[in-house]
């Protein structure tokens, strides 16, 4: 970490002039350089957490080169208000989305979600310290209080207690009266009790409507065709006592 200091360059350009940059970072060197080159390193109790890196190429045909940022965290999330300002509600606990509010109230929520536990980005931020705004994951991985025994791909849906927490329900016996209460799926396994599972959520997939979408298709697809057959079977009674009635008729 000694390295990182030389090489930097904050400029600003002033009032009277358009452009309004702040700081620059160059990697220094007196010949051409290629490779992974760390500009920017967050550290806490010597531990690094988060870095900014340059990823210089060396020719023709390489990958471009690009700038990534790599951090421990583990979701995109956004800050939203709560419902009500003096509801408690904690991180990683299941809410319901009214209107751009949260609450642990879930039952005819427009969506329904669960506060970031250990957010890679942040969005809708006001940069201020706002007690009654909490971050609300919308994108990746993220820890979800649940009751109950979990598998790994299990559905999460709300507990329907209104208590921000989730139960478990496997991809297929989902429910389609539950999809719109499914936060994401669990990527770890929970033996029951209270516990706070890594789960995915915001992802194709990761909400259950596919599943059962195609299971209902299923489901209507083996009604119709058992329907067919009942329809078939009485079709061919009916010729049959038609054929008889015939038969009689023209014995008379």
């Amino acid at each position: 970490m000694s390295n990182h200091l030389p090489g930097s360059y904050p400029t600003y350009h002033g009032p009277d002039t358009d452009s309004g940059d702040v700081l620059m970072l160059e990697v220094a060197a007196f010949h051409a350089i290629t490779g992974t080159k760390n500009f920017i390193q967050f550290v806490a109790n010597n531990t690094v957490h988060g870095r900014i890196e340059f990823d210089i190429q060396s020719g023709i045909g390489d990958p471009p080169d690009g700038v990534s940022y790599e951090t421990s965290g583990a979701d995109f999330c956004e800050q939203l208000p709560r419902l009500d300002p003096d509801e408690e509600i904690a991180s990683g606990e299941v809410v319901g989305i009214f209107g751009g509010k949260i609450s642990k109230r879930t039952s005819h929520a427009d969506w329904v979600m669960a506060t970031s536990s250990h957010p890679a980005f942040v969005g809708n931020s006001g940069l201020v310290d706002d007690p009654s705004r909490l971050e609300v994951a919308f994108v990746g991985q993220t820890f979800v209080r649940v009751f109950g025994p979990v598998e790994p791909n299990d559905y999460l849906v709300a507990s329907g207690d209104h208590d921000g927490a989730a139960v478990a329900v496997p991809p297929d016996t989902l429910r389609p009266d539950q999809v719109d209460a499914v936060i994401g799926r669990a990527w770890q396994r929970s033996p029951g009790g209270e516990s706070y599972v890594r789960t995915i959520v915001g992802l194709p997939g990761s909400n259950g409507t596919s599943g059962v979408v195609l299971r209902e298709k299923e489901r209507v697809a083996d009604g119709l065709s058992s329907a067919i057959t009942e329809l078939k079977d009485y079709q061919d009674t009916l010729e049959r006592r038609l054929a008889r009635l015939e038969s009689i008729l023209n014995n008379l």
